[in-house]
């Protein structure tokens, strides 16, 4: 977690996409294999995976990125002035929704397995985050009162 007023940052560059796009493409044009999920007869593959492991790897790197700097922002919490904790405490939470919709951008441009419930997938891991750093927070708040 930066010292507060430090400028957060999201977890991938977007100047990285350009470099990635044709090495997605290339892939693509290489021969899927019977397991992979694109591949016709794997529907019923396809659609669970869509719905549920595809999301689910990012969304798991997003959280543990972002809770290391949850757990520092609770633990300065007891140090700093609570207006600054606040602020600093609104920046991540931004931080986190950012990285979320990168991330979701990101998969909707590299694969071909896009759903709506790619975004829900990413979005309840990092509230689930969310949840617990706030409740940490809370539990600060009414033992100092």
């Amino acid at each position: 977690m930066p010292v507060p007023g430090a400028e957060m940052m999201a977890s991938f560059p977007s100047s990285l996409l350009p470099t990635l796009s044709p090495v997605v493409d290339f892939l693509r044009t290489l021969p899927v294999p019977s397991t992979h999920p694109t591949h016709p007869p794997a529907q019923v593959i396809l659609k669970s995976f869509t719905q549920r492991g595809y999301a689910d790897m990012p969304g798991n790197w997003n959280v543990k990125c972002l809770k290391g700097q949850g757990k520092r922002l609770v633990a300065y919490a007891e140090t700093f002035d609570p207006l600054v904790t606040g602020r600093v405490f609104g920046e991540w939470v931004e931080l986190m929704l950012g990285t979320a919709d990168e991330e979701f951008k990101l998969l909707q441009e590299l694969s071909s397995l896009s759903s709506a419930t790619l975004f829900e997938t990413l979005l309840t891991l990092v509230l689930k985050l969310f949840n617990s750093i706030l409740a940490a927070l809370v539990t600060l708040v009414k033992k100092s009162f």
